[in-house]
């Protein structure tokens, strides 16, 4: 059988004629990849067993789920978390305690839209989950009133509004009420409570109690503060807001006095309820977007992964595909121009629009290797990186080996892309069902060591902990 030997390879270029080809370059490499100017077997996948799966929101069968993720525990071991739709799942370790959190977003029921985004989480080494939302709903708009038996009002009056929200067993807080009325006329109205320094109030009407809801906090505006900034004043237990005894009469009783009065009441805000695509960002904060709203960003509070103020939120002019993450920059995504929204805090991040247009095309072709974003558009593999000359700059990495007509043929939109071990793989399924894979060293001159392999993956995520890439092949396993 006749041989050939080649001592250097110089990578893939399919648009080109055999004929036309430089020595060392082929029209096809297959199951093989480019390493140190050699072609090398690419490496066989291993069937992994014994792990523990947990099938979410309603996924019956592995073989139907299109997102994976591994959620470890303290102890170093992991379970797999499969969904039926496309989510991102984000760590969630901002709180000093024995909890292990990741935040998963998307869409969890695979109906094609956001669902409500959830915190997983559990205790050490348990395998005991809990499954909280993200967002906490307010109180409604609490009624204070002074109480009976006290001094007279004199000329040291004070006024005051008040505010309270509610906080669950694991410290997460709710946006804050409106602020409280007060009684005139039999009558409950917009308005100050009038007090002396040092007066005792009740406050009562919390509504319907909410899930989770342990303790009730109560701010309220400082007499002589700039800018009516309000302060922590009182704590209370959920169970004087919402009495477990038929009888009980409900209220918080808060003794209001100026000099006892703490922290600065947080800008605490609710996420939006689609809130999708949440990942961390350097600096103890996250990012979204709100598919509803596809043409904003946002961000969360500092070290408050349920808190996402309005002022926190960015907008840009295309519909956002999926979001990126590299050092202190956003990269948004988008159905036409690339974004990036640079900072080390949320409340002033800078949006600037890159060089274009590359519209991204499946959200789950879209990864992130060393500082550089890498994503999958209609006329090749777009990566957008930092350059000494152009600064931050978008550009196609096949387009001079792979003609649009090629790439179209591969049907991008259903492109599953993860980076491991220094190179990207890519896993495509044809308009008719068949698979097709590229596998692109990273390693070396990324323009020319593509080759082409036989996996397909119908979900995947990368443990860099353990530095393996784990996926679901088409059928299941």
């Amino acid at each position: 059988m006749a041989t050939v030997k080649i001592s250097q390879f110089g990578g893939i270029a399919p648009r080109q004629h055999p004929t036309q080809l430089a020595d060392g370059m082929a029209v096809t490499a297959h199951n093989c990849v480019l390493l140190t100017g050699k072609l090398v077997p690419l490496k066989s996948p291993r069937l992994v067993t014994g792990a523990n799966v947990l099938l979410e929101s309603g996924l019956a069968d592995v073989a139907d789920a299109k997102s994976l993720h591994v959620w470890r525990k303290a102890s170093g071991d992991f379970d797999f978390l499969l969904f039926k739709g496309v989510t991102w799942a984000a760590p969630g370790n901002v709180a000093d305690d024995d909890l292990t959190r990741i935040i998963v977003s998307g869409d969890r029921t695979g109906d094609g839209a956001a669902d409500v985004p959830v915190v997983y989480m559990r205790r050490g080494a348990s395998s005991i989950k809990t499954i909280v939302p993200l967002g906490k709903a307010p109180l409604p708009q609490p009624h204070v009133q002074r109480n009976s038996g006290q001094g007279e009002l004199t000329d040291n009056v004070r006024y005051t509004r008040f505010f309270v929200t509610w906080v669950d067993e694991y410290g997460m807080e709710s946006p804050f009420s409106m602020p409280s009325q007060i009684q005139v006329n039999n009558e409950w109205v917009d308005g100050d409570l009038e007090y002396l320094d040092g007066d005792a109030v009740t406050i009562t009407n919390f509504g319907e109690k909410p899930d989770g809801a342990v303790k009730i906090r109560v701010y309220k505006v400082i007499t002589g503060m700039e800018s009516g900034r309000c302060q922590f004043i009182a704590e209370a237990d959920a169970a004087l807001a919402w009495p477990e005894d038929e009888g009980a009469i409900s209220g918080i009783p808060v003794k209001v006095k100026d000099e006892d009065a703490g922290e600065i009441m947080p800008d605490i805000g609710e996420p939006p309820a689609d809130l999708s695509c949440i990942l961390d960002v350097p600096g103890a904060f996250y990012c979204g977007f709100s598919p509803s709203k596809p043409k904003t960003v946002c961000f969360s509070d500092i070290d408050l992964l349920y808190s996402w103020p309005e002022d926190y939120r960015y907008d840009i002019k295309d519909n956002i595909v999926a979001l990126a993450v590299t050092a202190n920059s956003v990269f948004a995504l988008t159905d036409g121009w690339p974004y990036v929204l640079s900072g080390t805090a949320p409340e002033s991040m800078t949006v600037a629009k890159l060089a274009g247009p590359a519209a991204c095309v499946s959200p789950t072709g879209v990864c992130v290797y060393r500082n550089a974003v890498y994503y999958v558009s209609n006329a090749g593999l777009m990566m957008i990186a930092n350059s000494a000359d152009a600064g931050t700059v978008c550009q196609n990495l096949t387009e001079k080996y792979i003609t649009k007509e090629q790439w179209l043929a591969f049907n991008p939109k259903s492109c599953v892309m993860g980076q491991h071990d220094g190179k990207l793989l890519l896993f495509f399924t044809f308009f008719d069902g068949r698979h097709f894979g590229l596998t692109i060293n990273l390693m070396e001159n990324a323009s020319v060591a593509i080759s082409t392999h036989d996996e397909a993956a119908a979900c995947l995520c990368v443990d860099n902990r353990d530095d393996k890439m784990y996926y679901v092949r088409e059928g299941g396993e």
